[in-house]
């Protein structure tokens, strides 16, 4: 195989990898590159390209692609539905006590209650969203934290 064939057989297999975003067939396209280099340097060597290119595609998925998929996986997955308010800061539209309140949260109006052991809020205090039950929120002064 010419080293015009392996460059392009790594030059299609990058480009699949765009489909599956696995890594496996950039490190295959990896090792096919090992492979038109060893072509192009030594072309009357026919079976060390393909030599070249298994070794450098098994190290490229056992050395490389582990500590590459955790690199890009380690971000925690979006909070999603009620979760992503929870810490979430609130602004104060009616004082809310532990019965009754109103607040704005990513400009969406709630029901509020604080709880039993906190003090009233006043419109216009920063809260912090804490808990939410149903269609109504639990929150604290920005003091609480």
């Amino acid at each position: 195989m010419s080293a015009l064939l392996w460059f392009i057989a790594a030059l299609v297999l990058a480009a699949a990898e765009l489909l599956g975003a696995e890594f496996v067939l950039l490190m295959v396209a990896g090792g096919a590159l090992g492979g038109a280099a060893t072509a192009a340097l030594l072309p009357d060597n026919h079976w060390l390209p393909f030599v070249v290119f298994a070794v450098i595609t098994v190290l490229l998925v056992v050395v490389v692609r582990p500590p590459l998929l955790r690199h890009l996986n380690r971000q925690e997955p979006p909070q999603l539905g009620m979760r992503r308010i929870i810490g979430a800061p609130a602004t104060v539209l009616a004082p809310v006590d532990e019965h009754r309140g109103e607040v704005k949260v990513h400009g969406e109006v709630w029901s509020a209650r604080t709880y039993a052991s906190e003090p009233i809020l006043d419109a216009g205090a920063e809260v912090t969203v804490t808990e939410v039950r149903g269609a109504t929120v639990y929150v604290r002064g920005e003091s609480h934290g």
